[in-house]
């Protein structure tokens, strides 16, 4: 009889054990598929060290190629003339005292002539009137105006033999024609151009920027010299700053930034457009980030810093200064902390940053 009682006794047990192992069970599988779905995302992204350093600014303008000071010239004729041959033409290159354009001479010749004849009048009638005012029959007055008269003669004779050895154009310069605005039997006059040069290896290039930027260019700053201001520009090569303006030009309200070449990958030609990226002051001891770290919010900007956990948390920033590569922050970072670079604006907040493997 006892040992049918203890059997039921032990069945209940049993029954009890399960009952209480069934909810331990299911509580299990509940807090597993739980921690799967609170699973933090993944972002893959490069991080990067905040750091104190240099930044120097960075001016962005279009400037046209113009010869320098002294290495280019327009010449004309020295009086009216026709043109009787013309030696070059544009692209041609020259070395000084080169033949360019010659004038018919039988009109300077006759000039000569025609002063040389003055002058000896004039000398006629200064010795006549001098002879007459030492026999006292003629007043001084007269003498004077001889005098005067024959100095003036003398100087146009000397003219008429200059523009007689004008009667071929020269290259006062070695360089390139730039220009020949006549052909031959052509009538000029002395107002007229008729053939210009320049020398290809003394180029400028000037700029127009405004005023507060122009502030920032000092003599001597380095200029990066581009075919365009897209990423795809080709470079041009490079120029020094060799003078910024002391004027705002009334009409288009900047400052003329004139720079020299340094060096060029391709041919510069006079009147050419080109983009250039002037530097300006360098401010050394500042946060400096790369540009592609901030996302535009409006009118600010914000970060993604990196937590010890790898995750992602949102920053506002202040960008005191930006170029294409780098920006300058005055308030939001400090030195040492981590951000988020290349990728970031792929990025969301809480996130978990895989760095690329090398």
């Amino acid at each position: 009889m006892t040992q049918r009682h203890d059997c039921p006794r032990l069945l209940r047990g049993a029954l009890l054990t399960a009952s209480l192992a069934m909810p331990l069970t299911r509580c299990t599988h509940a807090a597993s598929a739980d921690a799967d779905s609170a699973k933090v995302p993944e972002v893959h992204a490069t991080i990067e060290r905040v750091q104190a350093g240099n930044f120097t600014q960075t001016i962005t303008a279009t400037g046209t190629v113009l010869a320098a000071p002294g290495s280019s010239a327009a010449l004309s004729a020295p009086s009216a003339a026709r043109v009787s041959r013309v030696y070059v033409a544009e692209g041609d290159r020259v070395k000084i005292g080169d033949p360019l354009v010659a004038f018919d001479p039988i009109t300077f010749d006759a000039a000569v002539t025609r002063a040389t004849a003055a002058l000896t009048v004039a000398r006629h009638a200064q010795a006549r009137a001098e002879r007459l005012t030492t026999a006292g029959v003629a007043p001084r007055k007269e003498l004077d105006q001889a005098e005067a008269a024959l100095a003036d003669a003398e100087a146009g004779l000397a003219m008429a033999r200059r523009e007689k050895s004008l009667t071929v154009l020269r290259a006062p310069l070695a360089g390139v024609v730039s220009a020949v605005r006549v052909i031959r039997d052509q009538s000029v006059d002395p107002t007229q151009p008729v053939v210009e040069l320049v020398d290809p290896r003394a180029l400028e290039v000037v700029f127009g920027i405004p005023p507060r930027t122009a502030a920032l260019v000092a003599t001597g700053s380095l200029v990066q010299l581009y075919s365009g201001v897209d990423a795809e520009s080709q470079t041009m090569g490079t120029a020094r700053v060799v003078a910024v303006g002391s004027t705002v030009d009334a009409g288009s309200r900047t400052v003329t930034v004139r720079t020299r070449l340094s060096g060029t990958t391709g041919s510069l030609r006079v009147g050419e457009s080109v983009a250039g990226r002037i530097a300006g002051t360098t401010t050394a001891g500042v946060i400096t980030i790369p540009s592609e770290a901030l996302i535009p919010e409006g009118e600010t900007f914000h970060v993604f810093v990196v937590d010890a956990k790898s995750l992602a948390h949102s920053r506002p920033v202040k960008v005191l200064a930006q170029t294409e590569k780098v920006a300058q922050i005055s308030q939001g970072l400090a030195a040492g902390e981590r951000i988020v670079t290349h990728g970031a604006f792929g990025v969301d907040e809480g996130v978990k940053i895989i760095e690329p493997k090398p």
